[in-house]
């Protein structure tokens, strides 16, 4: 068990971006952090979960109904059920 955990949470609203530009940088985002887990610059392992969503203004009525459906996705991807 590491010596240590923190976690934390961040919503990035990225704008003039569709989702699939999105996923691209999400994408640039996870392989950064393998990048670093595997140098030797750092002790212990570094992890990242993301969820993407498009804004709809028909869906989306609140900013919380964008993050939800994000999120929705990220727990999706870490279960295994989307790619």
């Amino acid at each position: 068990m590491p010596d240590s955990v923190v976690m934390n949470s961040v919503f990035y609203l990225l704008t003039d971006c569709s989702e699939a530009d999105a996923v691209s940088v999400v994408e640039k985002i996870k392989l950064a952090v393998h990048n670093l887990n595997q140098s030797a610059t750092i002790s212990g392992i570094l992890s990242f979960s993301a969820g993407t969503a498009e804004f709809n203004a028909e869906k989306h009525k609140v900013p919380s109904d964008i993050m939800k459906e994000a999120d929705m996705k990220m727990y999706a991807i870490k279960n295994g059920e989307i790619s």
